[in-house]
């Protein structure tokens, strides 16, 4: 995909911690504070990322997130890739 049509300029995402921290329980995201995954998005690909906050936005990123999963599954299996070391080259 981004062969093809370039990175995109922004990602909708769940509020997962591995993309957001929290302060508080079901509060809104501290945008000030980088994430591993954020810093990497924002300083190497100049991507912004953006919290989904209602139960349809959360679903909706879940489901785009399944069928990237599905999508790489059926690629390594195409390529008749099966060992991790293989996958991440």
């Amino acid at each position: 995909m981004i062969e093809a049509r370039g990175l995109s300029c922004s990602l909708y995402t769940d509020q997962a911690s591995h993309y957001w921290l929290t302060p508080e329980a079901g509060g809104k995201v501290n945008k000030d504070r980088l994430t591993q995954i954020r810093l990497a998005m924002k300083a190497e690909l100049g991507i912004d990322m953006i919290p989904a906050y209602s139960p349809e936005a959360r679903g909706r990123s879940e489901r785009v997130f399944k069928t990237h999963q599905d999508r790489l599954m059926k690629e390594l299996a195409l390529l008749e890739i099966t060992e991790m070391e293989a996958a991440n080259q």
